[in-house]
């Protein structure tokens, strides 16, 4: 059994199946005597992300007994847990926007390309299961072909970023900052992994910038340029092991609703109009 979701198609998602689910069946044939390959355990990943919204990335999914025999898997922001926490932070960023673009409404030229509410959806950084995030990093670091195979991973995640689109994205994970790329060593180029360049210092929003993207050194061209512009947020995971507070969260979801709200004429035009 692969999902237990439908997948009905919509332009104005990303669906992960038909995007990564073939690569990802041949990494996991890549690298068999990992801890995360040699169990019998498959890569686990959404059903679909959003085109064009806010998309938060956590770290990876968690090694759920119930869920071992499927591939994808649809969030339940409204269960226990994860995603119940991102649930609602998730509804005070919508709930933030919705107040400040009443008041943009109100002014007497309205921008006629801003969205009608703000659209946020997951996505873990890699596919692999683990609910130890301190002993999966070890691992990361210990054993033999694990930086590799979590690489590879990484490159398929920066695949779906392009294709997603989206007008700002949020990374809810401490290890994700090194992953994206946002902890490089300029000089010697270390700690690379997926390859994002960031702006040196926040925005007035209090979001770091994408400016350029490489792979294995050497800069990227073609469609994953398309990411320089997007605003990125870094926040603490929304896991239980994080005390996360409620006027942290209140704050960083006005400064995500005034990014989403300041990028939307913007974003439209770059992807829709390009």
């Amino acid at each position: 059994m692969n999902s237990p979701f439908p997948t009905p198609h919509d332009d104005n998602k990303v669906y992960l199946e038909s995007s990564i689910a073939s690569p990802l069946a041949a990494l996991w044939e890549k690298f068999p005597k990992l801890p995360w390959t040699s169990n019998g355990l498959r890569p686990l990943y959404p059903v679909w992300i959003e085109k064009g919204g806010v998309l938060i990335i956590g770290l990876n999914p968690s090694d759920n007994p119930g869920h071992r025999t499927w591939t994808s898997y649809k969030p339940d922001y409204k269960s226990a847990g994860y995603f119940r926490r991102m649930g609602g932070f998730m509804d005070k960023a919508s709930s933030a926007y919705q107040l400040l673009l009443e008041q943009v409404l109100e002014q007497p030229i309205k921008q006629l390309l801003i969205p009608d509410k703000l659209e946020c959806s997951h996505l873990d950084l890699l596919y692999l299961r683990a609910t130890q995030q301190k002993t999966l990093q070890a691992q990361i670091w210990g054993l033999p072909q694990a930086a590799g195979f979590v690489w590879e991973q990484l490159q398929l995640t920066k695949q779906l970023l392009v294709q997603a689109q989206p007008t700002v994205l949020v990374i809810a994970n401490s290890f994700g900052r090194a992953l994206t790329g946002f902890e490089k060593d300029p000089d010697t180029s270390t700690n690379e992994w997926m390859g994002l360049q960031f702006s040196a210092v926040p925005d007035y929003y209090g979001a770091y910038r994408v400016i350029g993207s490489t792979t294995s050194g050497h800069a990227d061209e073609g469609d994953a340029r398309k990411l320089i512009g997007t605003p990125v947020f870094f926040t603490g995971s929304f896991a239980g092991t994080n005390r996360r507070s409620p006027e942290d969260d209140a704050a960083l979801a006005q400064q995500l609703a005034a990014s989403y709200l300041q990028e939307a004429d913007s974003h439209f035009e770059r992807w829709q109009m390009g």
